[in-house]
């Protein structure tokens, strides 16, 4: 009986576990060149509050506040400034394998956002091979009230062309959405109407695909 004891624990030993790492790992683990702003122990910090049931507000490198507003197994949100957030969120691949998805977002004052992708030790990825930009004609609507040179100069408000992106906290998706820069109150409710509204993605474990209507 106890060979058999003894067979049994070895063949749960030798069996294959799933070893997914957690977005407080990651976040402990990552360079400092990757969040400039904050320092290791301004990281750890963060983690001991949130974990102390305290708000996790630190003073950064600038002597600034940055705060972790969230943070759960595969997902993380920071207010670095008053003007730049960071959102990450880890994403399966395989059993083992997890990629991490990276959003800043700075709004100075229009939203303006960029993402890059990592290996779960920080190993920059070619963004291209995960997602792909959406194009820009497919936030407009056609109104039929309206001629193809007025939707052109509709079009043409959004000079330069600025994305806001934002993933989920509890989904493995994001979404892209057209920044107002330079467009005031009267501008806006003029271009609401030829607006479609956000574009999704969601993610296939290879990369983000986005979200047919």
């Amino acid at each position: 009986m106890r060979k058999i004891y003894i067979v049994l624990l070895f063949l749960v030993l030798m069996s294959p576990v799933s070893a997914q790492i957690k977005m407080h790992q990651v976040f402990r683990q990552m360079p400092d060149s990757i969040l400039p702003l904050l320092t290791k122990n301004n990281r750890l910090d963060c983690i001991d509050f949130l974990d102390s049931k305290m708000k996790a507000i630190v003073k950064n490198i600038l002597g600034d506040k940055s705060s972790l507003d969230s943070l759960t197994d595969n997902y993380l949100k920071l207010q670095m400034s008053s003007c730049s957030t960071v959102e990450m969120k880890l994403l399966p691949v395989k059993d083992t394998v997890q990629y991490i998805c990276v959003v800043s977002t700075f709004t100075g004052p229009a939203a303006s956002s960029s993402i890059d992708f990592y290996t779960t030790g920080w190993k920059h990825l070619k963004t291209g091979g995960f997602i792909d930009s959406p194009d820009f004609n497919f936030f407009f609507i056609k109104n039929d009230t309206a001629s193809a040179e007025k939707l052109n100069q509709i079009k043409n408000r959004f000079d330069p062309v600025l994305y806001k992106i934002s993933l989920s906290p509890d989904k493995e998706k994001l979404s892209y959405s057209l920044s107002f820069a330079g467009i005031n109150k009267k501008d806006y409710s003029e271009v609401m109407p030829y607006l479609s509204g956000p574009i999704y993605y969601i993610w296939n474990n290879k990369k983000f695909i986005p979200v047919v209507h």
